[in-house]
């Protein structure tokens, strides 16, 4: 299986951050919106209905992985000093950090870039109540 994120492909936001990752991995993990037709079929350790509320990181064995977590193993499989970098994540505090921001960005979405063009991006998850 090829190593594949999936992404919401009608917003903008994402699609922004897409193009970056794209370019980041270097060609070794494909990029699919989840909302295409069959896209979801091809995936089924992904949820088939709803939003997916994150980006998902599908590896070569099929595991799935979400948010940050899903962001830091597409860089560990592309390698290079990023992919070295990207070890890091298993590190706390670095974990707790990375997945705060991560949330924090899905949360101000509408904020941090264009607004999107249908109505996915009306519903941004809520950051998770801190304790």
């Amino acid at each position: 299986m090829t190593p594949t994120m999936l992404f919401d492909g009608t917003c903008p936001f994402c699609r922004t951050q897409v193009a970056t990752l794209r370019r980041l991995t270097r060609g070794r993990v494909a990029f699919e919106s989840a909302y295409d037709p069959g896209v979801r079929a091809r995936f089924p350790m992904v949820p088939q209905q709803g939003m997916l509320g994150e980006m998902k990181f599908v590896d070569a064995e099929g595991r799935l992985f979400g948010g940050a977590t899903a962001i830091a193993r597409a860089f560990v499989t592309s390698g290079g000093v990023l992919g070295l970098g990207a070890r890091l994540y298993a590190v706390p505090p670095v974990t707790q950090l990375a997945n705060a921001m991560y949330k924090r960005a899905a949360a101000r979405r509408l904020q941090l870039k264009q607004a999107c063009d249908t109505e996915t991006c009306t519903t941004v998850p809520e950051a998770e109540p801190r304790n």
